[in-house]
């Protein structure tokens, strides 16, 4: 142990050249010495005899070695001797002096009871108990303190273990802790109060502090307990924490006048506390608590808010935070649980009068939806920052969205007493004489029911003509108070109260001058804050499509010219905002937007290139690139020398930034592809990054293969007898067994193009791929659509390489005779021709069949798939030709039908591609009903003396009303 100590004080060196050698023979120790963690522990117990460093060294080591090798299942465990001697050991810590060390004691005893309490250390909570119970409030000990943070982070442990079996012990020992930690902290909290209140009291005395300390662990190990507590007890638990906060809240005043270290632990025990109101309300609906509790704390909660909203120190302002969200919960929940609970259940209806209402809903408006004064100091030193706080405020921890949050629930369970009071304050703001001047309490006043204005549009909008009040009141008083000083918050205040109601009800009389109103609010001699509010509201109008977007082409240039300041000024977090509103811009102008585009493209290139470390601004560049490809259309190519490295980077998974930009580099890369017109070789040399996203997620793929059918079908030929091809060959053939079902669709996709551009390169590439695909579907592992078309890949190859096609057929059949391949496949496709739902599909594959037959031999085999190749025939023929008995699966040169139009219309280039790929097949370029003729024709002489036995033959074997049908087809299309 001597040894070990030794080498524990060397490795906590501060020189490398004692350390690493240190680090390495620990390491060796570790695998020879036996019982070297129990040896950890004694060494860290060493309070007289070694120094702290070296002892939290130690316990750091037992540390990591609990969470490598504790559990059975692990890479060589510890033995459960050694085990015990460590349960056994270690709650000696508990009497830890030094805090640093006692903290990791803690946290070790805490990972040990999550693996073996109760089972494996069932004396681990007796014995904290027993310590609990020999407490003494009026003389707090470090141990104490120690022992109470100790189990709290034992049931922090325990808390987080989520199976079945696990829970319900749980539940058990959660239940035998309450009475402890109730009598504990009913006690604890006695003194915290005497602490608080008594005049004189010394409170730099270290036990005070200790005392509070063991108060805010009690309440955090209540808080961990809750959710597994019964409804009795967590009643008992509430009524208690409603209390403990009341008397906590009543000698405010004089908290405040203590020092600064104990203000700090009275207000986490009052967070803590409304924390564990939240964990309760949470986990149990109102209704089923019983008694007065749920208005006793909806009462307690609004005195806290009224308190708070006249002195903002006086609560916390996290405090208050959870106070509003309890009364969201109780009103919400309350609501949603009457129509489920009995009426015995439910507790006492809670209803508020409408003096306690309005009370409530004139302190949210007026004292917690204003601007603060941090608020104002902050937009006039830094109004980025500004902006970007307003973007990131989140109802569970900040004040002001927590208020918004309380309204807006309020406002829709009392929707019938809240509005009236709406309508008050917007009468109040019309009797105002605002021409002489403005103060600055009256404009955020103003804005404050404007707000909340915006927060009902959703309850108002059937009875208040909000364009009216917009164009008639709105708009005279920005142009009012335009040039006041403060004329920039009320301008912000309108922005953002139009945004509101555009985005609940589209515009239907004031669109002209609501486009002018924005426009004009993007002036770049506006405040940044106003025209920030001035581009989210633009966003929303250009989201409406009912808008008539020709109002917009007058402003747009000196809207684009704004945006491209705002992006200049702006931060990271609110250039993604910006570039969200040139997204709408691109998409509703579409081709109007290539006069700015070009500009825009360098502007992404500049912002890629200055967000290294940004990766949502990023993903935010690399859509709005894809947007501006898109809106160029034939013209993006030369976007190409912008766009190509950031699709490098994007798709290169051997660089970090792929985790989060791998898909809009994906988008960017197709949309790239869709307009291109040759295969450069800049192109040809980013394929590589393409093979990589085929083995990632199911989205990654999609667009990996999508993007591997546009090189196949811009490359053609070239691109198949290509190395990069042979690459995607390896890879598809090496994953094809483990592909998932979806992914195999997309596979097959890519591999139909494949064998359309380049069917014998493609067979002796991906000819691994095809066969174990085919037999897969023939030994029934894919079934539906993916069976399907893994068939008609056979069934192309068949029909485009009369050399490769045999051979494929002899290996996925496993037949060294062609004929009895062939035989295997005219049955395959007679039982599945029904299967094929599209009408070319099986025309293609009765075109497939009569040439397999055709290149037979073997005068008896043909003779026996002659009958079923008939049937097929005409079975085909009923799905392609009209009454008439012409073929309707055509496309001919001076009509492209309607095959065309179903697969696309007036798109990109790639559609282009993809439409002449598709008049190029046989299916649509020669009809069946003269196909069957001819080949029927050859059939006669070269498998029989006479055409006469050839007739014979069919009367004998195949049923006469097909063959009647047969010849009714073929005679309605003579050749």
């Amino acid at each position: 142990m001597e040894e070990l100590s030794l080498v524990l004080r060397t490795s906590i060196s501060q020189h490398q050249v004692e350390f690493a050698p240190a680090a390495d023979k620990l390491t060796e120790m570790e695998a020879s010495m036996s019982g070297f963690y129990h040896n950890l522990l004694e060494i860290s117990l060493m309070s007289e005899q070694i120094e702290p460093d070296v002892r939290l060294a130690a316990l750091l080591q037992l540390k990591n070695g609990i969470e490598k090798r504790w559990r059975n299942y692990c890479t060589n465990p510890l033995s459960s001797e050694e085990k015990m001697a460590i349960k056994e050991k270690i709650l000696m810590c508990l009497d830890e002096k030094v805090p640093r060390v006692a903290r990791q004691f803690s946290y070790v005893v805490s990972r040990i009871a999550r693996y073996d309490y109760p089972d494996a250390w069932g004396d681990l909570m007796p014995h904290l108990f027993s310590r609990l119970c020999q407490f003494q409030c009026n003389n707090p000990t470090y141990s104490d303190y120690l022992t109470f943070m100790t189990l709290r982070m034992v049931l922090t442990e325990l808390a987080s273990r989520q199976l079945m079996a696990q829970r319900s012990k749980l539940q058990e020992t959660c239940q035998n802790c309450l009475p402890v930690l109730l009598q504990s902290w009913d006690a604890t909290h006695q003194a915290v109060l005497n602490i608080l209140t008594t005049t004189g009291l010394s409170h730099d005395d270290p036990r005070t502090l200790l005392l509070l300390d063991i108060d805010i662990n009690i309440e955090k190990s209540l808080r961990r307990i809750a959710r597994r507590l019964d409804s009795e007890n967590l009643y008992q638990l509430l009524k208690a924490v409603v209390m403990a906060q009341r008397s906590l809240c009543e000698i405010t005043a004089q908290v405040q006048q203590l020092p600064d270290v104990i203000v700090e632990r009275y207000n986490k025990i009052l967070i803590t506390l409304s924390k564990i109101c939240l964990e309760v309300l949470d986990c149990k609906p109102p209704s089923s608590l019983g008694g007065e509790i749920v208005p006793e704390i909806m009462h307690f909660c609004k005195r806290c808010l009224l308190v708070g909203s006249e002195n903002r120190e006086a609560l916390p302002q996290r405090f208050l935070v959870n106070c509003m969200n309890q009364m969201k919960q109780i009103v919400q929940e309350t609501s949603n649980d009457k129509s489920n609970v009995s009426e015995h259940q439910q507790s006492p209806p809670f209803e508020w009068t409408n003096d306690e209402l309005q009370e409530l809903i004139k302190c949210l408006i007026f004292k917690y939806f204003p601007l603060s004064p941090d608020d104002l100091e902050l937009w006039n030193d830094d109004i980025i920052d500004f902006c970007t706080e307003e973007i990131g405020e989140s109802w569970r921890y900040n004040i002001k969205p927590a208020a918004e949050v309380l309204f807006i629930t309020l406002l829709r369970e009392k929707s019938a007493q809240i509005c009236p009071m709406i309508f008050e304050t917007i009468d109040y703001l019309k009797q105002q004489d605002r021409k002489d001047g403005i103060s600055l309490n009256t404009v955020i006043m103003e804005c404050a029911i404007y707000k909340s204005l915006s927060l009902s549009a959703s309850e108002l909008f059937d009875s208040f003509d909000f364009e009216d009040y917009f164009e008639q009141t709105l708009i005279q008083r920005v142009q009012q108070v335009q040039s006041q000083p403060y004329g920039k918050i009320v301008h912000r205040g309108v922005l953002q109260l139009l945004t509101a109601w555009m985005d609940i009800r589209p515009f239907t009389k004031a669109i002209k001058t609501t486009w002018q109103f924005i426009a004009a609010s993007l002036n770049s001699q506006l405040d940044f804050a106003v025209r920030f509010e001035a581009a989210n509201a633009l966003k929303i109008f250009l989201y409406d499509f009912e808008n008539d977007i020709s109002y917009f082409r007058p402003y747009q240039e000196e809207c684009v010219r704004s945006l491209n300041i705002m992006l200049e000024e702006s931060n990271d977090d609110l250039k993604m905002q910006i570039l969200d509103v040139f997204n709408r811009i691109i998409e509703r102008t579409d081709t109007t937007a290539i006069k700015f585009i070009v500009d825009l493209a360098q502007v992404l290139h500049n912002i890629w290139n200055n967000s290294e470390k940004h990766e949502m601004l990023r993903c935010s560049v690399l859509v709005t690139m894809t947007n501006v490809v898109e809106a160029s259309r034939d013209m993006s190519c030369h976007l190409q020398a912008i766009a190509l490295p950031m699709i490098h980077v994007s798709c290169n998974v051997e660089l970090k930034d792929h985790v989060y930009l791998m898909i809009d580099g994906l988008e960017l890369w197709t949309s790239i592809m869709h307009h291109a017109s040759n295969l450069t070789p800049e192109l040809l040399s980013l394929f590589t990054f393409v093979i990589p996203p085929l083995e990632q997620g199911c989205e990654e793929a999609r667009l990996a293969f999508h993007i591997c059918e546009c090189y196949l079908l811009l490359g053609g030929p070239e691109f198949a007898n290509h190395r990069s091809f042979d690459a995607l060959a390896r890879s598809i053939n090496y994953g094809c067994s483990d592909m998932a079902e979806d992914i195999l669709g997309y596979a097959t996709n890519v591999l139909d193009h494949a064998l359309q551009v380049a069917p014998r390169v493609t067979a002796e590439k991906l000819g691994k791929c095809l066969i174990y695909l085919h037999q897969q579907a023939l030994n029934d592992q894919v079934h539906g659509s993916k069976r399907t078309s893994i068939l008609l890949l056979g069934i192309w190859l068949n029909i485009l390489d009369a050399e490769t096609g045999p051979d494929f057929l002899r290996q996925i059949f496993e037949q060294m005779d062609y004929g009895m391949a062939t035989y295997r496949f005219v049955q395959l496709i007679s039982a599945s021709i029904d299967t094929f739902v599209e009408a070319e599909q099986k025309k293609a594959a009765c075109m497939s069949v009569l040439l397999s037959m055709d290149r037979l031999t073997n005068v008896n085999v043909f003779q026996q798939c002659l009958p079923e190749a008939v049937c097929t025939c005409v079975q085909t023929l009923h799905d392609v030709c009209d009454e008439s008995g012409a073929d309707e699966v055509m496309i001919t040169d001076g009509d492209e039908g309607e095959q065309v139009v179903v697969l696309g219309g007036d798109g990109n280039k790639h559609q282009t591609r993809s439409r002449q790929l598709l008049r190029a097949k046989v299916t649509l370029r020669y009809p069946l009903p003269q196909f069957i003729t001819t080949h029927l024709n050859q059939w006669a002489t070269k498998f029989f003396p006479k055409t006469e036995d050839f007739n014979r033959f069919l009367a004998s074997n195949v049923d006469s009303l097909i063959l009647e049908e047969l010849n009714t087809f073929l005679s309605a299309n003579p050749q």
